[in-house]
C-alpha cells in the first residue's frame, strides 16, 4: 500500500527552502567584504526568488490536478521529516544568526555551499517522489542548484588558494 503526502506539505517545504535561501543570501550580500561576493550573493538571492515563483506554479498545477504525491517507500516520509529539522528549515532567525556568526568570506561561501547541498538533496528526493510529468520542472531546479554549487565552489577555491606573488617568469 502506498502512502501519500499532500502537495501542500511538499510545496510548503520547498518554498521554505527557497525563502530561507533568499534570507541567507540577502544577509550574506550585506556582510560580504568585496563587490564580487556582494554581486554573487545578490544573484543567488534573485535565483531563490525565481525558484519561489517556480514552486508556486508547481503547487497551482498540483492543486488543479487534485492528487497527492505517491510515496512507495515509508522511509521517504522519514527523510522529509528529518529535513524539516535541518538548518535550512529553521526559519528567518536561524538563517540570520548563522550569517551574523560568520567571520570571513570563506565561511560565508561554506555556509552557502551547505545550504545549496541541503536544498539539492531535498529536490533530488522530491524528483524521485513526484509523477513523471512533473519531473521536468524539478530537474531544472536541480540543474540550477548544481550551477550554484559550481559557482560557490569556484569562489571557495579562489579564496583558499594563495595568490602567487610572482608570475611564471618571476615577474609580477
Amino acid at each position: 500500500m502506498q502512502e501519500c503526502i499532500s502537495p501542500e506539505d511538499v510545496m510548503k517545504l520547498a518554498l521554505q527552502i527557497e525563502k530561507n535561501g533568499k534570507m541567507i543570501y540577502d544577509a550574506a550580500a550585506q556582510k560580504a567584504q568585496t563587490p564580487e561576493l556582494t554581486e554573487l550573493f545578490q544573484f543567488l538571492a534573485q535565483e531563490e526568488n525565481n525558484h519561489i515563483d517556480t514552486f508556486q506554479k508547481i503547487y497551482r498545477d498540483f492543486k488543479i490536478g487534485g492528487s497527492g504525491l505517491e510515496i512507495s517507500n515509508p522511509d521517504d516520509i522519514v527523510y522529509l521529516e528529518t529535513l524539516v529539522k535541518s538548518q535550512i528549515f529553521q526559519g528567518k532567525d536561524k538563517a540570520i544568526n548563522l550569517i551574523q556568526d560568520v567571520g570571513d568570506p570563506l565561511q560565508l561561501i561554506n555556509l552557502a555551499l551547505s545550504f545549496e547541498r541541503d536544498a539539492m538533496l531535498f529536490f533530488m528526493k522530491l524528483y524521485r517522489m513526484i509523477c513523471a510529468k512533473d519531473r521536468d520542472l524539478i530537474s531544472k531546479l536541480i540543474k540550477e542548484e548544481e550551477g550554484h554549487i559550481v559557482k560557490l565552489t569556484e569562489i571557495q577555491y579562489r579564496l583558499k588558494t594563495p595568490k602567487p606573488k610572482q608570475g611564471i617568469f618571476g615577474k609580477e
